[in-house]
């Protein structure tokens, strides 16, 4: 028996012995890749840092998703920082009448100042709860495709002959961006929030509603005023509401949209429709129905006021955020915002009584159609 064991114990030996040295191989193997992989890591960051258009380095830096700048924590994509780049200079080299003088110092400026703005734009846009919808993107799409005739495939062509991108990428990267930047000044101005009247000027703004009846060629003057007299009085007795006589007797795009005019300013209105909109005092705030009918060239219109506010300047509280912004740039490039910020910070500190600088902190180059990086690109001929 003892001898047996012993044999036993000599063949389970070099079993064990052998286990160990795969398991040290292994976890050999395993360091290895471990410290290849970092390499490979830093190696493809020191590639970015100093912009590097090596396609493979542009695919694994975009897998990485390795940042070529970011602000306020929110990082910039440097595959997206470069997508913009060969944009803005596939534009310059097919407009050399108009770009060709343009340095690549200049573009990169362009790239950085306008997708970190985007950037910024985003965060602001989420603290609001502020967002483009998707009947707005679909509208703004058929307009975009609309400027090509309707024809996707010659929007496409003429896209990527100019940026290299097609319709739809056009529309993501820089449609999209500057459709939530309206929506958002939008919201900004007529808000009426405790940040938002730090910045109230001293225009005024209302909201309203109408009804719309025009006279059309052969009718009646006194017949449709009649008709709306009606229409009127069935709102003020309660026996109907105002969004639904909208949709019913309405007969201009609002009628849909239950007569709803939006905010406007001072200006935005014919004459005796402004002033009477302007003319309301609202108590506590609460929307007030027209006694009468108001006549314009357009026709009778029964109006409800919904609200009114002090206009609120956007463009001031975005530079506000726009100088304390936290902005880092990874790569070896002019950081455009340093610039823009010490510009912000000057006007910001100067006396009162001096006229400040009304030049824009993020210059355009302007051309006939969409703002792109701060170029206006024509699209659509």
């Amino acid at each position: 028996m003892t001898e047996n064991n012993t044999q036993e114990g000599v063949q389970e030996s070099p079993k064990k012995d052998s286990s160990k040295g795969i398991k040290t191989l292994g976890y050999g193997f395993a360091v290895a890749l471990a410290v290849l992989a970092i390499g490979g890591f830093f190696f493809v960051k020191n590639s970015v840092k100093n912009v590097s258009e090596d396609k493979t380095i542009v695919k694994i830096a975009d897998f990485m998703n390795i940042s070529g700048a970011s602000i306020n924590g929110k990082t910039l994509p440097y595959a997206q920082y470069l997508n913009h780049l060969r944009a803005i200079r596939k534009f310059a080299a097919a407009n050399p009448d108009t770009y060709g003088d343009l340095k690549e110092e200049e573009m990169s400026d362009m790239v950085l100042s306008r997708q970190l703005i985007n950037l910024l734009l985003e965060n602001v846009a989420k603290d609001m709860d502020v967002a483009v919808t998707d009947e707005e993107k679909q509208t703004a799409k058929d307009n975009l495709l609309a400027e090509f005739g309707g024809d996707k495939e010659a929007a496409n062509a003429e896209l990527l002959t100019s940026y290299d991108w097609d319709l739809d990428t056009y529309f993501d990267q820089i449609v999209l961006p500057v459709l939530l930047e309206e929506k958002l000044a939008q919201a900004f101005m007529y808000e009426d929030s405790s940040i938002a009247k730090e910045y109230e000027t001293t225009d005024e703004a209302v909201r309203a509603r109408h009804i719309l009846f025009t006279v059309e060629e052969g009718e009646d003057d006194a017949t449709v005023k009649s008709l709306a007299e009606s229409v009127l009085q069935k709102i003020k007795n309660g026996e109907a509401t105002f969004e639904d006589m909208a949709k019913e007797h309405g007969s201009d795009g609002t009628a849909t949209k239950g007569g709803d005019l939006g905010w406007f300013e001072k200006g935005s209105m014919v004459e005796e429709f402004e002033t009477a909109c302007f003319s309301v005092t609202l108590e506590n705030g609460q929307p007030k129905l027209l006694d009468q009918l108001i006549k314009t060239q357009y026709g009778y219109h029964i109006i409800r006021v919904d609200g009114k506010t002090k206009v609120k300047d956007f463009a001031a509280y975005m530079d506000e955020v726009l100088l304390n912004a936290k902005i880092k740039v990874y790569m070896n490039v002019t950081n455009p915002f340093v610039a823009i910020q010490e510009k912000l910070q000057a006007e910001k500190n100067a006396p009162a009584e001096e006229t400040p600088d009304t030049t824009p902190v993020v210059e355009d180059v302007q051309i006939e159609g969409e703002n792109v990086e701060g170029v206006q690109v024509e699209v659509g001929k």
